[in-house]
Formats: structure tokens, sequence, C-alpha cells
């Protein structure tokens, strides 16, 4: 049986949350999305925490290299690290 999104509308149910097709990005989800990766957090985990897909995290980053971004990518991912993700201001919160 499928699910049924937020929306109403009939889901295939293989992951939890709404993932828009096209969802364009926002300058706040830049910054989450620039935050995020100079962090350390892998695509993978960006896509996750910004409820995208791994696809759109890649090209947009790429898009924003392209774009003049110095996007340095730290070697370790800090701990200590309090803002986005530790604090729940990432998770659910773009739409």
């Amino acid at each position: 049986m499928a699910r049924t999104t937020q929306a109403g509308q009939k889901g295939s149910g293989r992951r939890s949350g709404v993932l828009g097709r096209n969802r364009p990005w926002t300058p706040d989800g830049d910054m989450v999305l620039v935050q995020l990766y100079q962090e350390g957090y892998s695509i993978r985990e960006i896509g996750e925490i910004l409820n995208r897909t791994s696809q759109s995290v890649g090209r947009r980053l790429s898009q924003l290299r392209a774009q003049g971004y110095r996007l340095p990518k730290a070697e370790h991912r800090a701990e200590e690290y309090a803002w986005p993700s530790r604090m729940g201001v990432v998770h659910g919160h773009l739409p």
C-alpha cells in the first residue's frame, strides 16, 4: 500500500519526508548547504538533513563553485560544532 504524503498525494513510501522534484534552492538553503559542507558532512548526510537527494546536493555544490564560491571541505568533521545540525535548526526547517 502506498503512503500518503503531507499534501495528500500517494507516494512510493521509499523515504520519509517529501522530496520535491526541481525544488529551487534558496539563499538560506545555500547558506546551510555550504555550512554543513564546510563542517565536513558528506553529500549523502547533507541530503538527508536538507531532505534532498545526493544528486541535488552535489549538483548545487558544483553550481556554487562555478559561480566563484570557494568551498573548502574540512578534513575532519568538528564534533564541537553546535550549529546548525546539532541544534535542530536544519532538520525540517527548510521547505
